[in-house]
């Protein structure tokens, strides 16, 4: 039997998202032992998943896409796209021409396999056993697929239909010979007899990031069969996509480790998920996060705060206000490098935890809108040159839609499916903005009104909140404080932090003050 890794869902959804998937995988499991195949692998630097990826060390690999279509509702079909007939929404949606679908994902693979020099000739940069990919219609047979031309639209007139599995041909696959022989016509014509090594096949592990431990991937027994050794994965060979959320006074890095969703810590296991957007510069080097934020009483430190609030700066506002080695782009350059990328620094994600596939940064919504808005392009531009992540830069997303998007996510994973409108309140550090979204079935988020403060910089949200409240606080006492002495940026730090503390406590206090605002008018909150 072959060795089969099936990827865990959510305990109350079922393993295979379609019929044809389990279809194809019980045909698959008659396979020999010296296959392995995965069930809907992450590829690197993308966010495809293709229904299986098969490798035997002495054959090939092979990335397969299955499709449940049927003839009553495909609508049309090009080189790029089909339109297929949804019943459950009752429309017509369009989706990716499945071949080019898993055509496309397997060069990423590929791309990934020559960047990290795995399985490669020596005299050049080839894969040094054969590879293959194709799809597998489980409603669909070969007659309509001639009669329908499918070779012109899936753009097969060389290779007439050996990238296509149909239904009808793959019931005919009984033996473990059968079933590979036909898995071989996915595979080009070999010079050579191919065939790699166990420390080979686990580097290929390794580089696609293909989990290989029994908390990723569950060994699903139809019939009986002894797993394959499980090679320890080094995170070096690991590419994990990243969101990022680049906030005024706080950041936040998130990424899936095992399938489950992680927030990155700054500073080892114990350290925090929320992480200071400060810098601050010494004769050792730079510093980021709550150290940094220690520093800014400092006078013999350069310390900078509240940076992403000036992106939007041109360059010559910004050369006239900063030193040219400590301009808004410079300093959250600086900053996410540290926080990111930094080999030297042991805290970095890339050392933590590992390399970067692919990153999504949220940004306020008013970035977005603004097709002239400076500090959206500053940042995309510190991220694909400063940051050298040119290639792993997937979007930039407005965080009312991240929020949603999370939201939905969660919901999901809860209890099912979301639809509907979400209105999200977000008080930043520096901007505070309300949209409503619109989430739809098919995960698609759309921003429907959006009102906010954003472009006032720090005069309205949470840096300004926690400065009024000081400035109160000092004034109730009937002290004078400069706004710019150490004991100012102490009573700041404090009260942050007094607040993070006791949020709980204090929103059941508003609550009441809403619900009973004459009883508790008096009241005090900090």
């Amino acid at each position: 039997m072959a060795h089969l890794f099936l990827r865990k869902k959510s305990k109350s959804d079922p393993v295979f998202t379609t019929e044809g998937e389990r279809y194809f995988a019980e045909k698959l499991n008659k396979l020999n032992n010296s296959w392995c195949i995965w069930h809907e692998p992450i590829i690197p630097r993308t966010n495809k998943k293709p229904d299986f990826l098969l490798v035997n060390p002495s054959i090939g690999i092979v990335l397969i896409e299955v499709k449940d279509w049927k003839k009553t509702t495909i609508k049309s079909l090009n080189t790029e796209q089909a339109s297929l007939y949804i019943p459950s929404k009752k429309k017509v949606e369009d989706e990716e021409n499945p071949f080019e679908q898993v055509r496309q994902a397997f060069f990423k693979i590929k791309e990934t396999l020559q960047r990290e020099k795995i399985i490669l000739n020596d005299n050049n940069n080839n894969l040094k056993i054969p590879y293959g990919f194709g799809t597998f219609f489980f409603n669909l047979d070969r007659k309509y697929l001639v009669e329908k031309n499918w070779e012109k639209f899936l753009g097969l007139e060389q290779r007439k239909f050996q990238n296509i599995l149909c239904k009808d041909e793959v019931d005919l696959l009984e033996s473990d010979n059968q079933i590979q022989q036909r898995l071989k016509n996915f595979l080009p014509r070999f010079n050579s007899n191919p065939q790699l090594s166990e420390d080979e096949l686990i580097d290929f592990c390794r580089a696609i990031g293909l989990p290989t431990d029994h908390i990723n991937y569950e060994l699903i027994d139809f019939g009986n069969f002894t797993p394959v050794p499980q090679p320890k994965l080094k995170k070096d060979f690991i590419y994990y996509n990243i969101g990022l959320d680049f906030g005024t006074t706080n950041s936040i890095i998130s990424y899936f480790k095992q399938d489950i969703l992680q927030a990155f810590r700054y500073g080892g296991p114990q350290g925090k998920e929320y992480i200071s957007s400060f810098v601050a510069y010494d004769e050792d080097g730079t510093i980021i996060g709550a150290e940094a934020r220690d520093l800014a009483s400092d006078n013999s430190t350069k310390t900078f705060g509240n940076f992403k609030m000036n992106l939007p700066m041109t360059q010559n506002e910004a050369a006239q206000k900063f030193d040219k080695k400590y301009t808004p782009t410079q300093v959250t350059s600086d900053y996410l490098k540290k926080l990111i990328l930094d080999k030297d620094n042991q805290y970095s994600f890339k050392n933590q935890v590992g390399k970067i596939g692919g990153i999504v940064v949220s940004v306020p919504e008013i970035w977005l809108r603004d097709p002239n808005n400076t500090g959206r392009e500053n940042l995309r531009k510190i991220v694909r040159t400063n940051l050298g992540l040119e290639d792993e830069l997937i979007q930039l997303v407005s965080e009312p839609v991240a929020a949603a998007a999370y939201y939905a996510w969660k919901i999901h994973q809860d209890t099912s499916d979301f639809s509907g409108n979400v209105l999200v309140c977000d008080m930043g550090g520096g901007t505070f903005d309300i949209s409503l979204c619109r989430i739809y079935l098919d995960n698609k988020i759309k921003v429907l009104y959006y009102d906010g403060k954003g472009e006032k910089g720090l005069e309205c949200a949470g840096v300004a909140f926690d400065r009024n409240c000081v400035r109160q606080a000092i004034k109730n006492k009937s002290e004078h404080i400069e706004e710019t002495s150490e004991r100012f940026q102490e009573l700041l730090e404090k009260f942050e932090t007094l607040k993070i503390n006791k949020h709980n406590n204090f929103t059941s206090k508003i609550k009441e003050y809403y619900q009973s605002p004459i009883i508790h008018r008096n009241d005090t909150v900090y």
